[in-house]
């Protein structure tokens, strides 16, 4: 399927990479190396974010990223890079289907495929590993850059290459971008290590909601939309909070409940529970052990309605294993 995709990027000269909503670093460092790799065969390329802020804490540190917001309309080639389902576009699902070509890169087990050119592997650890093998089927040798854009993707999601998806090829790939020069170092220590002072604010809401459920199996976390709001936290500012529940040891379903306008937005993480299936009742998605869902309600039905669904899945699931 590379054939493909390499073939319809060769053919189009104006090209968009949409990640996902709230892109995290998998999907950020991903669509940023795939751009650097479609500008060296002469594309006019650029990823075009849902959010109108441009101040994501990971820009900082990837290459290729763009000075100011750019927004293309009318592409010749649309790339989803790391977007489980289309609707995790947002905004910019319409310019995706009034678009001929489009192409899809992933590797959540939920994607259902809808690019007309798809490379969907759920085996591999994270997006930037398929970048990266990308790359080899081109028998591109990499730049600093690039190479630093797929360490961040794949370090991100992996959790430093401690999280479960991590697989002897991903220690694999990690390595060969050693060989091109690359501060790994820093890199980890920015992205798990630093934290802004708002963040830290934010990390104390989290630990002051956490709560216990099921002989403390179910653990959880809530953020509620005032208190964020009071303290000018940004999405960045409160992103994966679900790490709080997930490092209590008896956990084995982990949830991060956040209010917004609209809805409560839910990150769900287990050890040993299917939470790929548990959230796409839910309409969201993800991977069997790392995935999210938004849910219209309060903070107390949604909470209510998850922890029922849980308990439910840890007697079903857990107790077999």
């Amino acid at each position: 399927m590379f054939t493909d995709i390499y073939e319809a990027i060769k053919r189009n000269n104006n090209i968009v990479i949409f990640p996902h909503i709230n892109a995290d670093g998998d999907c950020l460092g991903s669509s940023y190396a795939l751009k650097l790799i479609i500008q060296s065969f002469g594309k006019n390329v650029e990823v075009v974010t849902d959010e109108k802020d441009r101040n994501h804490r990971l820009v900082k540190i990837l290459s290729g990223v763009s000075i100011r917001p750019v927004n293309i309309t009318n592409p010749d080639l649309v790339i989803a890079v790391d977007c489980a389902d289309k609707e995790r576009m947002g905004d910019r699902l319409a310019i995706f289907e009034n678009c001929q070509e489009t192409i899809c890169i992933d590797h959540h087990e939920t994607n259902d495929k809808y690019a007309k050119y798809n490379y969907v592997n759920a085996d591999a650890a994270a997006t930037g590993e398929i970048i990266y093998e990308f790359t080899q089927f081109l028998n591109m040798d990499l730049d600093s850059g690039i190479a630093g854009n797929l360490y961040i993707a794949i370090s991100s999601d992996t959790g430093r290459f401690c999280y479960s998806n991590t697989k002897p090829h991903t220690h694999s790939v990690a390595g060969q971008l050693l060989e091109y020069g690359i501060n790994c170092n820093f890199l980890n220590s920015y992205m798990f290590d630093m934290n802004s002072k708002v963040r830290i604010e934010v990390m104390k809401l989290a630990y002051n909601s956490f709560e216990t459920f099921f002989d403390d199996k179910i653990a959880i976390v809530s953020l509620k939309k005032a208190d964020l709001d009071k303290i000018g936290a940004t999405n960045d500012d409160s992103g994966d909070m679900v790490t709080i529940p997930r490092s209590l040891e008896t956990a084995v379903v982990s949830m991060c409940l956040k209010e917004t306008e609209n809805c409560i937005k839910v990150s769900l993480r287990s050890q040993a529970v299917d939470v790929a299936r548990m959230a796409k009742q839910y309409g969201g998605g993800g991977h069997i052990r790392a995935a999210g869902c938004s849910i219209a309600g309060t903070l107390e039905e949604v909470k209510a309605k998850l922890v029922a669904d849980a308990e439910r899945r840890i007697k079903m699931e857990y107790r077999a294993r």
